[in-house]
């Protein structure tokens, strides 16, 4: 999994694991975080708090490099899901 969710008294900690990439927002750490707001939702956690994996960035942003491969309706479709991941805010 590209995150890490744990719990520690009513919070909720989601760490971005990609430490190697910056945390950038690859599909699979975007559809990860999507199911982890899901949960947090679901729960009785008070509060969410966001962190990052390693030292260098909390997060780089969009994984540019994953785009290469996929056609643009695939770029299309990780975009709209980056939109409603964030939207759950």
């Amino acid at each position: 999994m590209a995150i890490k969710l744990t719990r520690v008294e009513e919070f909720a900690l989601i760490r971005l694991n990609r430490p190697k990439a910056l945390n950038a927002l690859s599909f699979a750490l975007v559809r990860d975080l999507a199911r982890a707001f899901d949960e947090v939702a679901a729960s009785d956690a008070r509060a969410l708090i966001i962190t990052g994996a390693g030292e260098k960035a909390f997060c780089a942003g969009a994984d540019i490099g994953e785009l290469g491969g996929r056609t643009l309706m695939e770029q299309k479709r990780g975009a709209e899901l980056g939109q409603a991941t964030f939207a759950m805010l």
